[in-house]
C-alpha cells in the first residue's frame, strides 16, 4: 500500500476513536485529508470513502474504497501528498508502539488497559 492510503487509513480509524489521537496526529491527519480533498475535488466518492471509514475504522470495504477513490484521483502520487503522508505516518510511528488501540467494552464487570498492561476484574457477594 502506498503512504497516502497507509497514512489516511491509519490515522483515519484512529480519528474514529476520537481518545486515542494526540492533537498532532489528529492535526497532521486533519491537513492531510484537507490536501487530498482539494487536490482531489470533493466531488469524487473520497470525502463519503474518508467519513464511513472514521465512522467504521476496521470497515475492509471502506479501507478499499479510499485507496480506489485515491488511485482514481491521482492524489496518491501527488509529490506534496505524498510528503504531507509521509509525515503523519512518522509522528503515528513515534506515538507509543505506532499502533491505534481501540477496545469496545459493552456490559458491566469490564476492565481495559493500555499496550504492556493488564486489568482484572473481581466480582464478590454476588450470590
Amino acid at each position: 500500500m502506498e503512504p497516502v492510503s497507509t497514512a489516511l487509513i491509519a490515522a483515519g480509524a484512529a480519528a474514529g476513536a476520537q481518545d486515542t489521537v494526540s492533537r498532532s496526529i489528529g492535526d497532521l491527519y486533519a491537513g492531510l485529508k484537507a490536501l487530498v480533498l482539494r487536490k482531489c475535488g470533493a466531488t469524487q466518492a473520497l470525502p463519503e470513502a474518508l467519513e464511513h471509514l472514521e465512522q467504521k475504522p476496521t470497515s475492509t470495504g471502506w479501507r478499499e474504497e479510499v485507496q480506489t477513490a485515491l488511485a482514481q484521483t491521482g492524489a496518491a502520487t501527488d509529490p506534496e501528498v505524498i510528503a504531507a503522508a509521509e509525515r503523519l505516518l512518522a509522528d503515528l510511528r513515534s506515538s507509543e508502539d505506532g499502533r491505534a488501540h481501540v477496545q469496545t467494552i459493552i456490559g458491566r464487570y469490564n476492565a481495559q488497559a493500555g499496550p504492556g498492561a493488564t486489568a482484572t476484574v473481581r466480582v464478590t457477594g454476588r450470590d
